[in-house]
């Protein structure tokens, strides 16, 4: 590192420092066991953590699985709450430069301050490193894929970039189930049409094996704890007793607490059979969902627990979301001519910029199976939308570009 990214690098976090440190003393929550476990995915993840390290039982392994609560206990053991949270604030720093040095390779220095300028000031992510919840640590993750698959020397063709994706999408898969699908997708689909001839011929083949260790390891504890060959059945549950019940609930004119113990149980077929009698219930559910309590969701965790509301900056970030919302809907063509031009212009520049880009739509469609969880979800997209936008708004000012569209005239 040469003394001008040296002073670049120095300018950024002392940035974050003081971005980070005026928002936390400000919010008055502190550093404590009554914030850190006021929700109740909080607990959850705790009861694992506690069955992991002390045996204690729970049914909380079927739902959660064990990376996030394993961290969460090592911590607590570690140094307590206080352990926890410089843990994640650590991670908000980590994640934040990883952008920064991800938007720099890929458009200018202006833009890498610029989005490392939105993901700090999200006041909803800085709140979130003072809960015991798996977002921050996704997040972390997430930029640091992004960092990974914008470096110049990544090659998607050799096999053992497969490799490195697909570990990505492992430890993924055990922070957040969400992220499973996209694994199976990895090895179904992508392994087979793509990677299959190299990974005959590559004499490291048990790579492969140890990339899936992390889900593996959880695969074996459904088995062997519960007698279940899945990662979790959070998925399965999220699906019926959020969206299932919400839109049985508008169907049979009832409160969804009063669907909820009556639909638990109900088998996937009996779900899809009767989402598709009343498919326009559901289908509304599923888009206000995204919207409504999503996207544009309030931001809980500057008003959580009860008594602890910061209501400028809950104004603030409400406002942003909004923003935020705004700069999808305006994005929406840009982004999918840029596939267009990376295309014709057959630049390196075209698979990571598919990929950030699918990753972030399969995140925003899962967004509407569950709702009551505020802006909490928009976390952990926001690296992705970031680099994408950036992207686009420098391909598209380009010297190059106006060239490009000339020639097309």
């Amino acid at each position: 590192m040469n003394k001008k990214q040296s002073i670049q690098l120095l300018i950024l976090n002392v940035f974050l420092l003081l971005v980070y440190f005026t928002v936390f003393i400000n919010l008055k929550t502190g550093v404590n066991a009554v914030i850190m476990f006021s929700s109740s995915d909080s607990l959850c993840y705790l009861a694992v953590g506690n069955w992991i390290f002390e045996q204690k039982e729970t049914i909380q392994t079927m739902l959660n699985p064990y990376l996030f609560p394993f961290l969460l206990k090592l911590f607590l053991i570690i140094g307590g709450v206080k352990a926890m949270w410089f843990f994640q604030f650590i991670l908000w720093i980590g994640s934040i430069n990883f952008l920064f040095f991800s938007l720099k390779r890929v458009t200018n220095i202006y833009l890498a301050y610029i989005g490392a300028l939105l993901l700090a000031v999200n006041l909803s992510y800085i709140a979130l490193t003072l809960h015991a919840l798996s977002d921050v640590t996704a997040t972390f993750v997430i930029s640091w894929l992004i960092y990974y698959l914008t470096d110049t020397s990544f090659d998607f063709k050799k096999i053992k970039s497969f490799y490195t994706i697909v570990l990505f999408f492992s430890i993924l898969s055990v922070i957040k189930p969400i992220f499973f699908p996209i694994l199976i997708l990895l090895i179904v689909i992508v392994f087979q049409f793509v990677y299959l001839k190299s990974f005959l011929k590559d004499n490291k083949k048990y790579l492969l094996f140890i990339v899936l260790i992390p889900v593996i390891i959880q695969f074996s504890i459904m088995v062997i704890k519960h007698d279940r060959f899945s990662l979790s059945t959070k998925g399965t549950a999220t699906l019926n007793q959020y969206f299932f019940a919400q839109g049985y609930a508008i169907a049979e004119n009832i409160t969804i607490d009063e669907a909820k113990p009556i639909v638990k149980g109900k088998s996937t077929g009996f779900m899809l059979s009767y989402m598709l009698n009343h498919f326009k219930i559901f289908i509304t559910n599923f888009k206000d969902n995204i919207i409504r309590e999503n996207i544009r969701g309030v931001p809980t965790f500057l008003s959580y627990p009860p008594g602890y509301k910061h209501p400028f900056f809950y104004a603030t970030m409400n406002k942003m979301n909004k923003l935020f919302y705004q700069l999808h809907i305006i994005f929406i063509l840009p982004c999918l001519f840029l596939f267009y031009y990376l295309k014709k212009k057959n630049t390196l520049l075209l698979k990571p910029y598919f990929i950030f880009y699918l990753i972030f739509w399969y995140l925003v469609l899962m967004m509407g199976i569950a709702f009551y969880q505020g802006d909490r979800y928009n976390v952990s997209i926001e690296p992705l939308w970031i680099i994408i936008y950036a992207i686009v708004f420098h391909q598209l000012t380009r010297k190059s570009f106006l060239q490009f569209i000339k020639k097309k005239e």
